[in-house]
């Protein structure tokens, strides 16, 4: 395996002319139009496409994005490179030139700590679900494309997914900003008088991204606890994450040590499913009572 740095500051130099995103955004359009052919181009393919007459002053940008951008295959013809693609993707989400503002909306759900109503908002990027205290229920980054002509609650249920995702991507020991090898823990946190004692936390060495989150969040993706809810009548995606029963403020957990374990308590009904989770955030072992 090899193993090559650029810097970063030459890096985004590259992208400094027209040409050169056109390129890009060319090749893009050639990677995505269809999965069954190759996304490669041809030099005079890629020029027409990009509209540049002159050959010269094209090859000169094309050559400027190579290695870092795009990359050139044995036969001749270039592709995008994972950096490439992850630019191009940026400049459509609107990353670096659009802002886009919802908000504040009143949603139809109620704060776990004081009752109150909820209140989301999206702003710089940032989607935020607070209640009138102030109290913080749901916290996200999006690109600003995601809440183009939809209404606060669908920008929520997209940034749910993407919360899922995440909890998925982590729990299985997965950055998912860089995908760098992460570790997780299970953190006690300071009395609030809301009973949640505890949370989870993952922390990326490599690109220093940090995930903060409820302890309930242990059990949004898990089979049992998923089917649990639909013997019920209820789907996990349709309601707000911070609702469900083991994410609220009033989670009953039992703490076990040697070794450690938590014991989260999730009363749906007439039902009572425990879930034990280990002190890096896996559920080791759920369990189903009557009441």
């Amino acid at each position: 395996m090899s193993s090559d740095e650029n810097d970063p500051a030459d890096a985004f130099a590259a992208l400094g002319d027209p040409v050169r995103v056109g390129i890009l955004e060319a090749l893009a359009e050639q990677d995505h139009t269809d999965t069954s052919t190759s996304p490669e181009v041809g030099f005079a393919d890629l020029r027409r496409r990009v509209g540049v007459r002159d050959s010269g002053r094209f090859r000169y940008h094309l050559e400027q994005l190579r290695d870092i951008f795009v990359t050139q295959a044995e036969d001749g013809q270039y592709r995008l490179t994972y950096a490439g693609t992850q630019v191009v993707t940026a400049i459509v989400a609107g990353v670096y030139t659009q802002r886009v503002s919802i908000g504040p909306t009143d949603i139809d759900s109620t704060c776990g700590h004081c009752g109150t109503n909820a209140v989301g908002s999206f702003e710089d990027g940032v989607l935020e679900v607070i209640c009138e205290k102030k109290h913080p229920l749901f916290y996200w980054t999006l690109p600003p494309n995601a809440a183009r002509g939809v209404t606060i609650k669908e920008l929520i249920r997209a940034a749910t997914f993407d919360f899922r995702w995440t909890i998925e991507l982590v729990q299985a020991g997965i950055c998912p900003d860089c995908y760098a090898p992460i570790e997780t823990a299970v953190l006690p946190t300071a009395d609030d008088g809301y009973g949640q004692s505890y949370r989870l936390r993952a922390h990326c060495e490599a690109c220093k991204s940090t995930l903060d989150g409820p302890i309930g969040a242990c059990l949004m993706n898990n089979p049992t606890v998923v089917s649990f809810y639909q013997d019920h009548d209820r789907a996990l995606r349709d309601e707000y994450w911070w609702d469900l029963e083991f994410v609220a403020a009033d989670a009953p957990i039992d703490h076990r040590t040697d070794p450690f374990r938590l014991d989260v308590s999730v009363r749906v009904d007439d039902e009572v499913l425990i879930a034990t989770i280990d002190d890096n955030g896996h559920v080791t072992s759920t369990n189903i009572r009557t009441k």
